[in-house]
């Protein structure tokens, strides 16, 4: 019996989790595992910069790159202009927030400042108890003398 390998490798990168879900799809439709890597990093969720990785057993990356390419290529024919997308929205519809209000990423900003502010705050609450402390140990001192 043929041992199969079980070390994953890159097939191919993408910059959005949606486009590397459309890939590893079509994959397992031709009955190749997949797998996808990184999705917490593509468009800066985690602040960082990084691309969706598409991993695949090493004894299928053949395979899964032929596949690939046959995606490609059944999808190259496509006519956009034909294909409905609907309007893209200016504004918001009325009565919701405009999307930056509602952004994840927006309230964890709101957030770091807080408490960023919210240390500094206490910081130099300590350092001026310190000081007070420090004034009145010295000035006890050298009244005693």
């Amino acid at each position: 019996m043929a041992h199969r390998s079980e070390r994953l490798v890159v097939l191919d990168s993408t910059p959005t989790e949606m486009e590397a879900g459309v890939i590893v799809a079509a994959l397992e439709q031709e009955g190749i595992q997949a797998t996808m890597t990184g999705t917490h990093t593509a468009g800066f969720r985690a602040e960082a910069p990084g691309w969706v990785k598409i991993l695949v057993a090493e004894d299928d990356l053949l395979q899964a790159q032929s596949a690939l390419r046959e995606v490609v290529l059944d999808n190259l024919d496509v006519d956009w202009s034909q294909v409905d997308v609907g309007e893209a929205r200016r504004e918001a519809p009325s009565g919701q927030s405009p999307n930056w209000l509602t952004s994840l990423t927006f309230w964890r900003r709101v957030a770091s400042v807080l408490i960023v502010l919210y240390l500094t705050w206490f910081a130099v609450g300590i350092i001026g108890d310190v000081i007070g402390i420090l004034v009145r140990l010295f000035s006890g001192t050298s009244s005693a003398n």
